[in-house]
């Protein structure tokens, strides 16, 4: 989308937010007056528009390789088999990994305590280095793994 004239780019936002109220339960919406579903129509492109401008617009480019993609992990004499939210091909090649989350999230710097917090995240990385290492690429490995 960061190539999109800004009006092309808004409107975009406004359907897909239109598409997204639509499909959403009707008798929930159907009890409410007008006015306040078009109010939280506008309230959610505006957060959508938010986001996108302040994060997703000044990423480099990428595509979006996968989506709840399964990946085998063989750890500890165990076998695991994980399922990544969303996995990135970078411009470069590299691989970002990103696990949606729909509450707080922890600080990267909780990842390393003691007590671990969102530990997910490592073992994310292991099966998805062991999976892209099989693919005989170098440029291929990840460079990022996120959560939000």
């Amino acid at each position: 989308m960061i190539a999109l004239p800004r009006d092309d780019f808004l409107q975009r936002i406004d359907a897909a937010v239109a598409l997204a109220v639509q499909a959403l339960s009707p008798g929930r919406w159907s009890r409410l007056p007008a006015v306040v579903t078009a109010g939280e129509a506008a309230r959610i492109a505006k957060t959508v528009r938010a986001w996108l401008d302040e994060f997703d617009r000044l990423r480099s480019p990428f595509t979006v390789a996968a989506v709840e993609a399964s990946r085998p992990l063989a750890l500890g004499g165990l076998q695991w088999t994980l399922r990544l939210d969303r996995i990135d091909t970078l411009a470069d090649g590299g691989t970002a990994i990103i696990d949606y989350k729909t509450g707080k999230v922890a600080a990267p710097a909780k990842w390393f305590d003691d007590r671990a917090q969102e530990p997910q995240l490592g073992l994310y990385w292991l099966a998805q280095h062991d999976f892209e290492s099989r693919a005989a690429d170098p440029r291929r490995r990840v460079r990022a793994v996120a959560a939000g």
